[in-house]
């Protein structure tokens, strides 16, 4: 899988704190905490990268059913796949 990321726009974003690392991993969700999200245990999805916002890491999915949301670490249960 390509990256949607320049590597000029990786390099800038590493310096906020952003980590492209496991982009491009595939992921299924096991628990979100969010009230108002259209996710299903069991979705799939693809990383885009992982940034810490405020107070927690936020993990940034792009999931196969069109939306982004992001998981919260601590608060939100997923599983990376192989």
């Amino acid at each position: 899988m390509t990256s949607e990321f320049t590597e000029d726009f990786k390099q800038m974003a590493k310096r906020f704190g952003y980590d492209f690392s496991q982009e491009g991993k595939r992921i299924k969700l096991i628990y979100t905490s969010d009230p108002y999200t259209h996710l299903k245990i069991g979705d799939l999805g693809t990383i885009r990268f992982r940034h810490f916002n405020y107070d927690c890491f936020v993990l940034v999915v792009k999931w196969d059913n069109g939306r982004t949301l992001g998981l919260i670490e601590g608060k939100d249960s997923y599983e990376v796949l192989k």
